[in-house]
């Protein structure tokens, strides 16, 4: 109210609209019964996380139809002085593939699903990195068939797979007597090596981008590279061999930092980074 943008209309309290919008009369933030209204109610739940609470920053994710309440809500936050703490990442709506059909999600139909169900039919590993997998600009098609697959068409299993064996690869040397103690890492100088060296050291970098901009995706894309580029590796070259300890060694360092990039990759998906499978 000191601000002159809130007024009152009615026996409604309103917020004075954007000059981004056409509408002249402006936003009701308490209904003339004295209810606060949907706009009101959001407004009062920012300023308590962001003055109240302490909050550096407020990140919503919301569906792509809230444009206006968008709208609305930067008008707010700019006459509070809050708006470079406010940011929302509006993410497009889901379709699921089932039997080669894609439905797309429509609750005045009552044709949803709700997340419980998806869990329940595909497990909590797949349903996070599946909806991870698109950025929020990008329709995302979920294949429900696809999820449950324990095949290198699935890449939430894929990925979980090339996990797993490495550390099969890593108990298989520990049996042998084999470590990485006093690895050479300069004897790894073939292609697939220095590939994997390569997507090893860019992990931090993505981090980085990711924790300014926001594109959680790209940790499933570099975690189905990281995975494709290690089973490749795997099928060409012997890690543990006892005849040649000492390349063995530094293949077993190697391996051992594409299994922790891999465990952190996932880890920040919240999904799990199997021993065994």
């Amino acid at each position: 109210r000191k601000l002159g943008k809130v007024y009152d209309k009615d026996g409604a309290v309103w917020l004075e609209a954007s000059e981004a919008v056409d509408d002249k009369e402006g936003w009701v933030l308490v209904r003339s019964n004295g209810e606060p209204g949907y706009l009101g109610k959001d407004i009062a739940y920012h300023v308590q996380s962001l003055r109240d609470r302490g909050f550096d920053k407020k990140i919503d994710i919301w569906g792509s139809n809230t444009h206006y309440h968008l709208i609305q809500m930067r008008a707010a936050m700019q006459a509070l002085g809050l708006l470079e703490k406010f940011e929302v990442v509006l993410y497009q709506y889901v379709r699921f593939l089932h039997e080669g059909v894609l439905k797309r999600m429509q609750k005045r139909t009552n044709q949803f699903l709700l997340l419980e169900e998806v869990i329940e039919a595909v497990g909590k590993d797949a349903t996070r990195y599946f909806f991870l997998q698109s950025s929020a600009d990008r329709q995302l098609d979920f294949d429900l068939e696809l999820a449950v697959q324990q095949s290198n068409e699935n890449p939430v299993y894929y990925v979980q797979y090339a996990h797993a064996r490495i550390a099969s690869i890593l108990r298989t040397a520990s049996e042998r007597g084999i470590d990485a103690s006093g690895a050479e890492t300069a004897l790894l100088t073939d292609k697939g090596e220095l590939d994997l060296v390569r997507l090893v050291l860019r992990f931090p970098e993505l981090v980085d981008d990711i924790r300014e901009h926001y594109g959680v995706h790209q940790l499933t894309t570099y975690a189905l590279e990281l995975a494709g580029a290690f089973h490749g590796f795997y099928r060409d070259h012997r890690v543990v061999d006892e005849a040649a300890v000492a390349r063995s060694k530094a293949r077993l360092r190697l391996v051992q930092a594409v299994q922790v990039a891999l465990r952190q990759t996932l880890g920040l998906l919240g999904v799990s980074a199997p021993e065994k499978m």
